[in-house]
């Protein structure tokens, strides 16, 4: 079984193989040139931290057009 969905502008996907196996969890950033790094992460609330981090770490080097 299979699901993927967004959160904050990323992706997260989750991979169960079998029934009796460990699901797998990994994160999809998405790159502003067309790219993207898929990162393994050990919970779904593990990868929603990973991604806010990422959201306001780009927040911070990417400053609004006026205020540069």
């Amino acid at each position: 079984m299979f699901h993927s969905f967004s959160y904050r502008g990323h992706t997260i996907h989750i991979a169960i193989p079998d029934r009796s196996s460990v699901e797998e969890i990994k994160v999809q950033f998405h790159k502003p040139g067309g790219g993207f790094d898929l990162v393994p992460c050990k919970t779904l609330l593990g990868a929603k931290r990973r991604i806010t981090r990422y959201v306001r770490k780009q927040a911070r080097l990417d400053p609004p057009a006026g205020e540069r």
